[in-house]
């Protein structure tokens, strides 16, 4: 048991001493690890908030009202994505013509977000929002169910979320 106790010792201190060096050593821009600003927890809670609910709009938006109109505003004109199959669309227009293109071809019968992870960086001006999907939609005739997981990176201008990053993967055997 000694063994077991001194090993898992051993590696958290070489861990923490690994970031400790790299830390020490300058970064291709010659800079130094970059030492976190000290959030306010009330900030970070807000901006968390704000995030999920952005997140929660833009789902509402092509899943329950089906409309172009209602997603535009929050997503950022340099957004990216990558998707499953090798996809990436590179501005908000590219990403607005692929929703278009799904909402031309199915319909969704559900769409629910489960166990979000929001983490708050730079005070509160970017966010990584991280869950689980569910859903279930029809397409070609066929009622298609498939779960997955997803993550939408979001800046803060003036009191807007808008999300500039998305990144969806179906769980392994699911259908996209």
């Amino acid at each position: 048991m000694s063994v077991n106790r001194f090993s898992s010792r051993w590696r958290l201190l070489g861990a923490a001493a690994v970031l400790a060096l790299l830390c020490a050593v300058p970064s291709g821009c010659g800079s130094r690890c970059p030492t976190p600003a000290p959030a306010d927890a009330s900030d970070s809670a807000a901006a968390a908030a704000g995030a999920w609910a952005t997140v929660q709009a833009v789902n509402r938006a092509w899943t329950v009202h089906r409309s172009l109109d209602s997603l535009r505003p929050h997503f950022h004109p340099r957004f990216a994505g990558i998707y499953p199959g090798g996809l990436r669309l590179e501005g908000a227009e590219a990403l607005l013509d692929s929703y278009a293109e799904f909402l031309g071809a199915a319909t969704v019968n559900w769409y629910r977000e489960e166990r979000p992870t929001i983490q708050v960086y730079g005070g509160d001006m970017f966010v990584v929002v991280t869950y689980v999907y569910d859903m279930e939609y029809i397409e070609g005739g066929r009622t298609i169910r498939t779960s997955g997981h997803s993550m939408y990176s979001l800046v803060k201008e003036g009191e807007r979320w808008l999300a500039v990053g998305q990144q969806f993967q179906p769980l392994p055997g699911r259908p996209m």
